[in-house]
């Protein structure tokens, strides 16, 4: 592996630290807007009969986070990892912007997917990292650390939520991210900016990768897809 920043200097708890948080506040941002739908369909003029449409706000990032995650994470083996989560980070940052100045739901849908493709190398990325920031011995602990700051921030994702909207607008939810990216950001600066010089990178796989999951999607939240109709009843 060759590093363009050299030996970090912090701790192996600091950086993974770093790494749990990121994992915890991108992963948060998946069932974030759980509570908040109500509020949300209500802004936006959204009425309930649409609710199904409304949904995509929630799916649409677990979409866009799920196809990111092992097209970032090769890409970060190619350009450097650090390097390619503070993009990610940037990308992130500005899908929350744009999710916070939503002005209708197709606006929302689509920025939350742009939010969505930053957000997906904390885990991808962020496992990378951490399995060199303690000895081998120690990997498996490093890994189950990104993993549980990850499932905490989906569990904890809804409460946050309503917590948010019971003190300011349901928009904070999504303006409180950029200062938290900011702070993950400048962290990334310490750690090293490892890549794999001789890995190269199958566009196409990634496009037909995320092309498949989109589809898939699509096609499982269509009602009625995969119900069979009643037969005629049997007269004598």
């Amino acid at each position: 592996m060759v590093g363009n920043r050299g030996s970090h200097s912090l701790p192996a708890p600091v950086v993974l630290g770093v790494l749990g948080l990121g994992a915890f506040i991108t992963s948060l941002d998946q069932t974030v807007v759980v509570t908040a739908l109500p509020d949300v369909m209500l802004d936006l003029k959204i009425p309930v009969t649409e609710l199904d449409r409304a949904s995509w706000v929630v799916t649409a990032y677990l979409l866009g986070f799920i196809s990111a995650m092992p097209i970032l994470g090769r890409l970060a083996d190619i350009y450097g990892r650090a390097k390619v989560y503070q993009a990610s980070l940037l990308v992130f940052a500005l899908g929350s912007g744009l999710v916070a100045i939503s002005p209708n739901l197709e606006w929302m849908i689509g920025a939350r997917v742009v939010q969505a493709l930053g957000g997906g190398a904390a885990i991808s990325v962020g496992l990378a990292m951490g399995s060199i920031a303690l000895p081998a011995r120690h990997r498996g602990l490093a890994l189950g650390i990104v993993v549980a700051a990850a499932e905490v921030g989906v569990m904890l994702g809804p409460a946050y939520g309503g917590a948010i909207i019971s003190l300011f607008d349901w928009r904070w939810i999504f303006w409180l991210n950029l200062p938290l990216t900011a702070i993950l950001f400048i962290a990334l600066l310490a750690l090293p900016d490892e890549k794999q010089a001789e890995s190269r990178m199958d566009y196409l796989g990634g496009a037909l990768l995320a092309a498949t999951l989109v589809i898939l999607t699509i096609a499982l939240s269509r009602e009625g897809l995969f119900t069979l109709s009643s037969p005629a009843p049997f007269i004598i």
